[in-house]
């Protein structure tokens, strides 16, 4: 007996913070992506298509559904954030490290 069937999962993509369309209030939007997989004895074997993707507020949780191509945009608009605040933070750093420099050069050495 061969026990076949399908399955859809739900996978977290990406995720930005801007203001939901549906609550108006700033938050985390998530990009979810679901796919439903052809199954063999309960194991995913291959997807159907290439899915279905929306919006999902982290606020309110209303969904949008958009398109692949919008949600090609989305995932790279995450990168970029990140990018973005993970420079920032070594930036920030890296103006503690000179301003704590510059405080210890006017000062004498500690005797010991």
């Amino acid at each position: 007996m061969i026990i076949f069937g399908s399955r859809t999962s739900s996978k977290i993509v990406a995720m930005l913070v801007f203001v939901c369309g549906a609550c108006g209030r700033e938050a985390a939007q998530r990009l979810v992506r679901r796919r439903t997989w052809f199954t063999l004895f309960f194991t995913p074997i291959f997807p159907f298509g290439h899915g279905t993707y929306a919006i999902s507020c982290a606020y309110c949780g209303a969904h949008s559904p958009i398109t692949r191509e919008n949600a090609d945009r989305f995932v790279k608009d995450s990168e970029a954030a990140q990018i973005n605040a993970e420079a920032d933070r070594i930036l920030a750093a890296e103006d503690a490290r000179i301003a704590a420099e510059q405080n210890g050069q006017g000062q004498p050495p500690l005797q010991g």
